[in-house]
């Protein structure tokens, strides 16, 4: 009977200590998210604990604007920070500043796995900075033409045959005969006012806010030429309405659940906003390739994007946190489709614009295989550089450029003085 006590005792001794030890060796990586992008993290990191059972995630999610501002704070003073974060690319720019960028420079790992020629460049373009890519991007973030296929045909106006921006204009002023806007855009007027159509229009000319120097070319003649255009199109041609409001906010589509305004353009996660606010017009809207500023220019533009990132500790969880990173956003098919599922948003792989998932019938675009639209003008997503001073620019389209420019002054003289006030900024 002793020697049976014994064993059960040495028993529990050992177990004890393989306990012990498995926890002493599991090694945990914290990851820091917003929004959508969190449950689809904890979902992919439950998978990777599972197939790396000595490394535990622990996935956080915060709003938006806290995660960001947390973030910079704990990398800036070195305390607190996690081993990867989602980071907006509105709020990237904050953190190419200081003499060290304290993100990972993952270029040389994207080029020796070869996962760097299967990702789009011109999304990795815009997480880059001088020549580093500091981020995996998790969308393609495409940008499409969307219209109310009833409206337009009553007015006699054949969308397909709409080629250039031109093209439109003329099409928008047979709209305005029937009492509709063609768009809405922002107007400058509040804090919160949105300048994503500016944007979207900027760099599908191949321009910008800055070059590959992060040199400011915000008041070159591209950016001349669009601003014109946005302003006549709400001043001289009166065929966009204008709104004060975000375009997450539901008074931003109020004048569409009106039809008032009955077309517009924007990426994969704006069509979610349309969807969800003015769902009572399922079945009624169409979508398209962007008209180009030029025949043979790009077909497409792009608004927002978020990239996945890891920050360095100098331990073995920065080894852990890039495997994390590419599990989940580079080596598995699997869940580069179920973000998608998910979240709306199209992935920006070469390696899967012929996956089946995106051939599916939307109902609310008539029927039309949205998803398949978007991915077909993957190569006509246009790439942007940014720099350092991109937050201040964002606030400079809104609150100068365009509220000036709507209010009469020389569209030249306003980006001059923007370009002007940015560069006294470097």
């Amino acid at each position: 009977m002793k020697r049976k006590r014994g064993i059960v005792f040495l028993m529990t001794i050992v177990s004890f200590l393989f306990v012990q030890v498995s926890w002493a060796q599991t090694t945990e990586i914290k990851v820091w998210s917003f929004g959508s992008f969190t449950d689809w993290l904890k979902e992919v990191g439950t998978a990777f604990e599972k197939a790396n059972p000595d490394t535990k995630v622990e996935v956080e999610g915060y709003p938006y604007q806290q995660m960001h501002d947390n973030l910079l704070i704990a990398i800036q003073t070195g305390v607190g920070a996690p081993n990867l974060a989602t980071i907006e690319i509105s709020q990237v720019a904050k953190f190419y500043r200081g003499e060290k960028i304290k993100l990972l420079d993952l270029t040389s790992y994207l080029e020796k796995s070869g996962y760097r020629e299967k990702i789009f460049e011109s999304r990795l373009i815009p997480f880059s900075f001088k020549g580093s890519i500091y981020g995996i991007p998790f969308d393609l973030t495409p940008a499409a033409f969307f219209y109310r296929e009833d409206v337009y045909r009553e007015a006699g106006v054949n969308p397909e045959a709409l080629q250039t921006w031109n093209d439109f204009t003329e099409a928008a002023l047979k709209l305005k005969n029937q009492g509709k806007y063609a768009l809405q855009l922002g107007n400058g007027a509040s804090a919160n006012s949105e300048f994503g159509h500016f944007w979207m229009w900027l760099i599908q000319t191949g321009g910008g806010v800055f070059d590959q120097e992060a040199n400011v070319i915000l008041d070159n003649d591209t950016a001349k030429q669009v601003l014109q255009y946005y302003v006549d199109a709400v001043l001289k041609h009166k065929i966009a309405n204008t709104s004060s409001q975000d375009v997450s906010s539901p008074a931003w589509w109020a004048p569409y659940q009106a039809s008032q305004v009955v077309s517009d353009f924007g990426p994969d996660w704006y069509i979610g906003f349309l969807k969800n606010n003015v769902p009572n017009q399922q079945g009624l809207w169409r979508i398209k390739p962007l008209p180009a500023w030029e025949i043979g220019g790009y077909a497409s533009s792009t608004w927002g994007g978020t990239m996945l990132s890891v920050i360095p500790a100098s331990t073995t969880s920065d080894e852990k946190a890039l495997r994390f990173l590419s599990y989940a956003l580079l080596e598995n098919r699997e869940n580069l489709i179920s973000f998608y599922k998910q979240t709306g948003m199209i992935p920006p792989r070469k390696d899967l614009v012929d996956a089946e998932e995106f051939n599916v019938p939307d109902p609310y675009f008539g029927g039309q295989k949205v998803a398949r639209v978007l991915v077909d003008m993957a190569s006509q997503v246009p790439p942007f550089y940014l720099a350092p001073t991109w937050p201040e620019a964002t606030d400079l389209m809104n609150r100068k450029i365009i509220l000036e420019a709507l209010q009469g002054k020389d569209p030249a003289t306003v980006l001059k003085e923007a370009a002007d006030e940015l560069r006294k900024l470097k």
